[in-house]
């Protein structure tokens, strides 16, 4: 994908509304019709130079209907086009416009000239190209490993699954909430934001024992399955949120605890609800 520099300055510029009235079409039609011919120019005349282009292609580029000639001679006219001494035709200020493009193909098409040079040294020296990458990556390995001081793993190290390998078991924390958590709406799904908030959840505690206790402690919070002043009652969603887990985990809601913290849930009065409550 192509990226084409076009300030805001261009659909009130005098040159765009002197050829618009030049050629009898609205400014906001000229101005259209430009973009699309250095889109054109993008891939067929990179340079901006159009040395061999003819005006058909000119036209047909910027999607003119009318005389292409005519048309040709209206961008000299406006210098949207520039004529060198030698009667070569160039785009105006393609460079500002299209500079930073030009560049960057530029320097991939001499960074692959590269790439295919050092692989074609490499084959004529008779091993594939990557091969001496890869030896060396093999010596480099082999070199740390020497130097380290190998200390067998544990049986429950080499047991012990990686986090970040486990795969998030969406549905059955899902039923899990729905089997203990009874005094709470069900979960119908696991979607959208839902989903993400579980999974992180669950790479920050893959362990389904884990959930179990975390739904039971809060199946057993009077205050959060409604038994407080706003008769608020907590729901899945609200139990995934990172910093609400924090808040259970830290008993906020625990029964001996009172269930003495107002859950930020929404809008309220801080005075109304102040009294009697610990923050």
């Amino acid at each position: 994908m192509a990226w084409l520099k076009v300030d805001q300055t261009l659909r009130d510029h005098h040159k765009i509304c002197d050829a618009a009235d030049a050629l009898q079409v609205d400014p906001a039609h000229m101005t259209g019709m430009m973009i699309l011919f250095w889109l054109w120019a993008i891939d067929n005349a990179p340079s901006g130079q159009l040395g061999k282009v003819s005006a058909a292609a000119i036209a047909r580029g910027a999607q003119y209907k009318g005389d292409p000639a005519e048309f040709v001679e209206v961008l000299k006219n406006q210098h949207l086009l520039d004529v060198s001494e030698d009667g070569v035709l160039t785009i105006h200020d393609w460079e500002e416009r299209a500079g930073q493009l030009i560049d960057r193909r530029q320097k991939d098409a001499a960074r692959k000239a590269a790439e295919r040079a050092a692989k074609k040294a490499e084959a004529s020296e008779g091993r594939p190209p990557d091969v001496r990458e890869k030896s060396a990556a093999r010596v480099e390995k082999s070199r740390v490993e020497q130097s380290r001081v190998d200390i067998p793993p544990s049986e429950e190290e080499e047991a012990a699954p990686d986090p970040a390998e486990i795969p998030t078991p969406f549905e059955k924390i899902r039923l899990l909430w729905n089997e203990i958590c009874v005094s709470y709406s069900k979960a119908q799904g696991v979607n959208g934001k839902r989903k993400i908030s579980l999974e992180a959840r669950w790479r920050e505690r893959p362990d389904l024992d884990w959930w179990t206790k975390y739904f039971t402690r809060i199946e057993a919070s009077g205050f959060l399955k409604g038994k407080n002043p706003r008769k608020w009652r907590a729901n899945f969603d609200w139990v995934l949120n990172a910093a609400n887990m924090d808040k259970i985990l830290e008993g906020n809601y625990d029964e001996e605890g009172g269930g003495q913290h107002e859950p930020d849930t929404d809008r309220r009065d801080p005075q109304t609800y102040a009294r009697g409550f610990k923050e």
